[in-house]
């Protein structure tokens, strides 16, 4: 009885066969990427005052985060500005965060960006606007001439394009409260 040829495979088996696993080695770490983003933000924590300048630390699951993610801060009645683009290191962050002189208050928060977001997040920085006029100098303040028009400025939501992953405020520590209140 003859024994059967082993048939080794050709060349062309053996570019297929590598394709295909290319393909699922790369499709597969999308699909098994189910559940939330996990991303922390573990201090400063909610009740401690912070300086001026601090380090805010956290962790991350790069596993779960498929956008970019960033790290926005925001003072009292200001918008929200980046402080840098978080790289999901094996399982920790850390980014330096720096405060006006008068904030009473600092708020973080990682949030994922859509494309657009991202661009303009890591685009050069914009131009800051001119200093605006008192209320009381604008039109529509029925007959006041000093003092506010309405309630101050509101602390404006986060940028369009951004999901919020993690959040906290802050108190800082030595910050001029008489000129912070009158904000």
């Amino acid at each position: 009885m003859a024994r059967p040829a082993i048939r080794l495979p050709t060349l062309r088996t053996v570019g297929i066969a590598g394709a295909a696993a290319g393909i699922i080695g790369l499709v597969v770490p999308f699909l098994i990427r189910s559940g939330p983003p996990f991303a922390t933000i573990d201090s400063p924590s909610p009740k401690a005052p912070v300086g001026r300048c601090f380090i805010a630390k956290g962790r991350v699951d790069p596993g779960t985060i498929g956008r970019p993610l960033w790290l926005l801060m925001a003072e009292p009645g200001e918008p929200w500005r980046e402080v840098g683009r978080v790289y999901p290191p094996p399982g920790t962050w850390g980014s330096r965060v720096c405060v006006g002189r008068d904030s009473a208050s600092v708020r973080l928060a990682l949030v994922l960006a859509d494309d657009e977001l991202d661009a303009r997040l890591a685009g050069p920085p914009r131009e800051e606007p001119d200093a605006e006029f008192p209320d009381w100098l604008r039109g529509g303040c029925a007959g006041q001439q000093q003092g506010g028009c309405g309630p101050r400025r509101r602390s404006p939501g986060l940028p369009a394009g951004a999901t919020r992953v993690a959040f906290v405020s802050v108190p800082v520590a030595g910050a001029n409260r008489s000129r912070a209140i009158a904000r």
